[in-house]
């Protein structure tokens, strides 16, 4: 797990101040000419367009100077800025942007004067022209020594249900115990991240959604809480993922959104979905059907009859997560698993259970079917 920094805080992105002159958001189509986005710090792409800061280069490259220079010191540049083609400064802004590493040196009168700032050496180059000059070999290989090569193995957010139950949960500020959310996510875009647990994403719904569209290309494995359609539709199309515990804790307002067919196989092959509604985990089973091989499902046998917990009687509701026809439920979903965890409500189960247990078997063969509560599979070590 690789501990966060501190740095400045996160804004919420559509309270940003936008350019008069950028295309409208809601335009899927990348925007013509050339632009810069302040949030991925590169060229933008057709996901920047309804909530990220596009900008000019040269704006944005004399925005970057301005932070680095003491007020006047940009005077000098504006010539070497109005002359520079926007290919020389979209090069400047990608090495104002990082990770960059220099060594340069300067002889006055047979003294050496070393210096190793990359700002330094890009206002240098922007200011005699030679940002258009073509890269070295040297600077095209690769560096795989350096730390921002390397993907980062775990981004544990602490939302688990320990933190979730407690009192002082619901007066937490929108992820006020992290450090630095900006500097998390440009890690995230930069490095990618195998796993990441304990994202929920009702603390703060801007920032969750920016981590997974960051981490989408490289994240294997993912705990996400309280999803809105956003975040599940990003999470759904993750090309790498492999492994997947999704829940809401509010039954009562459960997302309810159809999820389309993948546009390439899905690689997923463990999930464990807890309080979604019917609709939308149908609609998840059948997406990631011919990959799954474990899922870990809230389900109830939907009778309306009596179990017993821990505090005594326990009525088990007729609707959903209550399911009197499971079986006919996994059948349309074209499962093929070889594992089936049926999560309860109820700690204790109820005389219902194993006949729903019996009526999956029958549809899904060779598949072992458990209850969680009357196999003991609660206390299992999950993936999460």
């Amino acid at each position: 797990m690789v501990p966060m920094e501190t740095d400045k805080e996160y804004r919420h992105p559509k309270k940003r101040l936008r350019s008069d002159s950028i295309p409208k958001p809601g335009n899927s189509e990348r925007p013509r000419g050339s632009w810069w986005c302040l949030d991925c710090h590169s060229a933008p792409s057709a996901g920047c367009m309804d909530d990220h800061d596009l900008r000019r280069p040269r704006v944005a490259l004399r925005s970057g100077f301005r932070r680095l220079m003491k007020r006047g010191g940009l005077a000098g540049l504006d010539d070497g800025l109005q002359e520079m083609q926007d290919s020389a400064v979209l090069t400047a802004l990608r090495m104002l942007s990082g990770p960059v590493h220099c060594k340069m040196s300067l002889q006055v009168e047979g003294r050496e004067q070393a210096e190793n700032s990359p700002d330094k050496l890009v206002v240098a180059l922007t200011a005699s022209r030679r940002t258009d000059a073509e890269p070295t070999h040297e600077q095209r290989e690769p560096q795989p020594e350096q730390e921002f090569d390397e993907r980062i193995d775990e981004l544990d957010l602490g939302g688990s249900g320990a933190l979730r139950r407690s009192p002082s949960y619901a007066a937490l500020a929108p992820y006020a115990d992290l450090p630095d959310l900006a500097l998390a996510l440009r890690r995230v875009r930069r490095r990618g991240v195998r796993r990441i647990t304990g994202l929920d994403c009702s603390r703060d719904p801007a920032w969750s959604l920016e981590l997974l569209r960051s981490a989408a290309a490289t994240v294997e494995e993912l705990q996400v809480m309280d999803p809105l359609e956003e975040h599940l539709a990003v999470v759904h199309a993750m090309p790498r993922l492999r492994r997947l515990k999704v829940e809401s804790l509010d039954i009562l307002r459960a997302l309810d959104v159809q999820l389309p067919a993948l546009a390439q196989p899905s690689s997923l092959q463990w999930l464990n979905v807890h309080g979604l509604s019917r609709a939308s985990t149908q609609s998840l089973l059948r997406a990631h059907a011919a990959s799954l091989d474990e899922l870990w499902l809230l389900v109830g046998v939907g009778t309306g009859v009596t179990g017993v917990d821990d505090d005594g009687p326990f009525q088990y509701r007729p609707e959903w997560p209550g399911c009197r026809d499971l079986d006919a439920f996994l059948e349309q979903c074209g499962l093929r698993l070889s594992r089936l965890v049926l999560n309860r409500e109820c700690p204790r189960g109820c005389r219902d259970c194993p006949a729903q247990a019996e009526a999956a078997r029958r549809v899904l063969p060779g598949c072992t079917v458990e209850c969680a509560s009357c196999d003991r599979r609660d206390w299992e070590p999950e993936c999460f």
